[in-house]
């Protein structure tokens, strides 16, 4: 892959079609793959920023994602995060709308950045409803 170009991928292979076509005036400057946050088909080292928005609640096993974004971060490269806290899928109601929705606390993931190595983080919440976060290796 090009050091300069853009490496998107999603689960959902309807996502990953859409993304192919607006992506497509990019050609090699652009990959898309799809592919589990959990296993990125990328080497080790091989991106100085990961983004992921409102990506981590859906993921189920979050924690692996931030491990495997921080695999595939270079020394020095950062993880940018912003997603929805726990708190706001707590009513019922949205418990029955995203059944399958495996939230989590700032401090939680505080934990799961630190455990996976990830020595610097700024994490600043968000109108009580979720967080933005740059993180570095």
């Amino acid at each position: 892959m090009r050091r300069d170009a853009l490496a998107a991928t999603d689960v959902d292979p309807e996502m990953v079609a859409r993304a192919r076509e607006r992506l497509a005036p990019y050609g090699d400057r652009a990959e898309i793959a799809q592919a589990d946050a959990r296993a990125l088909p990328h080497a080790d080292g091989s991106f100085d920023f990961v983004l992921a928005i409102g990506v981590l609640h859906h993921v189920g096993e979050w924690e692996e994602a931030v491990a495997e974004a921080r695999r595939v971060l270079r020394d020095g490269g950062r993880l940018i995060l912003a997603d929805l806290v726990s708190s706001v899928f707590a009513p019922p109601p949205l418990r029955r709308l995203f059944p399958g929705e495996r939230t989590y606390t700032l401090g939680e993931l505080r934990v799961a950045l630190s455990r996976s190595g990830f020595e610097r983080c700024r994490l600043d919440p968000v109108l009580g409803l979720g967080y933005r976060a740059i993180v570095e290796r």
